[in-house]
């Protein structure tokens, strides 16, 4: 990165650790807190990551994302039952329509 004159954007930068579940017992995680610095900049370990709106974990599944996406549905839905009583029949199927697709 030095050579190209790039910088590291910290606040953008995460370091993800990805093991099998079995792995992690031989090696535990704080061993590679020393792999944190790139080019003498500091970059910060986390146990889960998002890109490209998936959140990953370090033994890559998805059981994080699953849960987000699930609690914005719930939310979502609760919403709209909460407005229900206001509007007549043909809405209501129109908004859950829109939701579902």
């Amino acid at each position: 990165m030095c050579a190209d004159k790039m910088k590291l954007n910290r606040s953008k930068t995460e370091l993800l650790h990805i093991t099998s579940k079995s792995y992690v017992k031989v090696i535990p995680f704080h061993v590679f807190m020393s792999l944190s610095c790139v080019l003498s900049e500091s970059v910060d370990a986390v146990s889960s990551a998002q890109n490209f709106g998936v959140t990953i974990d370090e033994h890559l599944s998805i059981s994080a994302h699953v849960n987000k996406i699930c609690k914005a549905a719930n939310f979502a839905l609760r919403n709209i039952c909460q407005v229900r009583k206001y509007l007549d029949h043909a809405s209501i199927e129109k908004l859950f329509h829109a939701f579902v697709s």
